[in-house]
């Protein structure tokens, strides 16, 4: 599994183009992802005597265990993960700065930062690097572009500018 994670933590860091300083947050977010996506594993293990398991994602696997399958009603119970929030490791990031925080009519109303995870359990919240405070926190409230990498790598000089 270290082995598995680690793969698709490198993938991701080679696409996003990060510094090596955000190797936590990718392996977190490579773990995020893993439990979310089908395992071949799982249903390989559950074939061989017969038996089909009710998931299909280690997700599944550890919300399904010892909850009811259907409700009061008798409709079945989806315990399957969302999985529309998700976005690109290091992609540009627009987090909107709330009206009490801007200086004037005329300040911008957004600043630029990075996507850098996902807050467990919650398709609201992303975790986003702010380059200004050099922190991670949690937000709502961002505006995506999937298509640009947020950090650049400026190899003229040999600095990092965001």
């Amino acid at each position: 599994m270290i082995h598995t994670i680690t793969e698709k933590a490198r993938a991701m860091m080679i696409d996003s183009e990060a510094p090596v300083q955000f190797w936590g947050e990718v392996v977190t977010t490579a773990v995020y992802l893993h439990q979310r996506f089908p395992n071949e594993g799982l249903t390989k293990r559950d074939n061989r005597d017969g038996y089909k398991a009710p998931y299909e994602t280690p997700y599944e696997m550890l919300h399904v265990f010892g909850k009811p399958a259907h409700d009061k009603a008798g409709n079945k119970i989806s315990y399957k993960a969302p999985i529309h929030h998700l976005r690109r490791f290091g992609c540009y990031v627009s987090k909107l700065i709330p009206e009490a925080q801007r200086r004037s009519k005329f300040c911008p109303r957004s600043k630029p930062c990075m996507m850098v995870g996902y807050t467990h359990d919650s398709p609201t919240l992303w975790r986003i690097w702010d380059p200004n405070f050099q922190v991670v926190r949690a937000q709502s409230e961002v505006i995506f572009d999937q298509e640009r990498n947020a950090y650049v790598s400026c190899t003229t000089d040999g600095i990092d500018i965001f």
